[in-house]
């Protein structure tokens, strides 16, 4: 008897991959269903793919860059690549998806997810702890699946001697796109001198960014007050954020990505900066209130 299994899709960059992950892992055990990761949202198009350099820049799977993720199976299924599916789903109604044993985050309700038994597929952000409360991630995301390189060592070396605390600033896409907000530069600044004070560091805090190029540009003062860290263009994102795990506390971006470095620390809440709004000053869209843990040091 074939066993039944759970199939989770991804999208995003490495920050999200890993909330749906974590999501998935958690309604896994819940029902008792083994995990299957789908990654078509990351397929190109065969020949538009090899020449179009838009699809060239898209995010790529970069979860399976952990040990513990590498060895879950992928999805066989022929569902359409390139985002098409999920595009899909976003346009059926909620009957239309539990006929399909889909779920979205409108399946989770007060803590627990609703017609849990018919749940096959899980679509969807789920950018939220609440999805997976009863796991431990510092422990599934624990080891990266291929060796650290020597400037991640010497890295980490530098902050554990150091005592160092990491800043992130998400640039990219967020500079475009008008509705969500990067944070300002008085309130890295800000952020800068609250975690200072915590920890009395014995050299300036590493920036790190997406953008590193850019910010001297968007963030003259604060280039000035930190030491901006540019790694090997070889580099994937979960060595980097596994490097940036590795600080004493953070000034978080409004990014998953910067949620991640700190939730996978050793750092509690109250050595981590984030700002109140998230990304959009529209109070009732920035409904990410249960994002960050209650001891976060949430300024503006």
């Amino acid at each position: 008897m074939k066993e039944e299994a759970l199939i989770v899709h991804l999208s995003g960059g490495l920050g999200n991959q890993l909330f749906q992950i974590s999501t998935g892992i958690s309604l896994g055990q819940i029902t008792g269903r083994s995990l299957i990761i789908n990654n078509n949202l990351y397929k190109n198009p065969l020949i538009r793919g090899r020449i179009n350099s838009n699809y060239q820049k898209k995010r790529k799977f970069e979860a399976n860059n952990f040990k513990s993720i590498a060895s879950i199976s992928l999805d066989k299924s022929l569902t359409p690549i390139n985002g098409s599916f999920e595009r899909l789903v976003s346009k059926l109604g909620s009957s239309q998806r539990k006929l399909l044993g889909i779920a979205t985050e409108e399946n989770f309700s007060e803590g627990g997810w609703k017609n849990v038994a018919e749940i096959r597929r899980l679509v969807g952000h789920f950018t939220s702890p609440k999805f997976f409360k009863d796991i431990d991630v510092k422990d599934i995301f624990s080891e990266l699946n291929h060796e650290l390189s020597d400037w991640s060592i010497n890295t980490i070396n530098r902050i554990q001697q150091g005592n160092l605390p990491c800043i992130h600033v998400r640039l990219g896409d967020y500079l475009h796109q008008d509705h969500i907000v990067v944070p300002t530069e008085k309130y890295y600044r800000d952020g800068v001198d609250i975690i200072n004070n915590l920890l009395d560091p014995k050299h300036k805090a590493l920036l790190f960014s997406d953008q590193p190029e850019l910010i001297s540009t968007y963030f003259p003062k604060l280039a000035r007050d930190t030491e901006i860290v540019s790694p090997p263009s070889n580099l994937g994102p979960a060595e980097i954020l596994y490097v940036m795990s590795k600080c004493s506390g953070f000034v978080c971006s409004n990014s998953t990505f910067s949620w991640w470095a700190s939730r996978l620390s050793n750092v509690k809440p109250e050595f981590v900066v984030a700002p109140r709004v998230y990304q959009t000053y529209t109070q009732q869209l920035d409904s990410l209130n249960d994002f960050w843990p209650e001891q976060t040091k949430l300024i503006d």
